[in-house]
């Protein structure tokens, strides 16, 4: 689609064991960002290419530590992709 990459459904699964990561909000926040790394590496882009991201989280009191995670992996090097979020 003229070079445009749409990624979905990405979930908390340890690809080394196809098991949902074991933790709480932060750990699983993490193995979804690493996943989607792994898929956007396999098409020659980096998480400097995302320009959305929708997150569905199932507690809106996790939102503080999904923040956390989401800046660490997405703002250390630029502002960040837009985001909105479903409940």
């Amino acid at each position: 689609m003229n070079g445009t990459v749409y990624v979905s459904g990405q979930l908390s699964i340890d690809p080394a064991t196809g098991k949902i990561t074991p933790g709480g909000i932060k750990e699983q926040a993490c193995q979804v960002l690493s996943n989607l790394a792994l898929v956007l590496g396999g098409t020659g882009l980096k998480k400097e290419h995302v320009a959305f991201c929708r997150v569905c989280l199932p507690d809106v009191k996790d939102w503080p530590e999904l923040n956390e995670v989401y800046a660490e992996f997405f703002w250390r090097s630029q502002a960040g992709p837009y985001r909105c979020a479903d409940e």
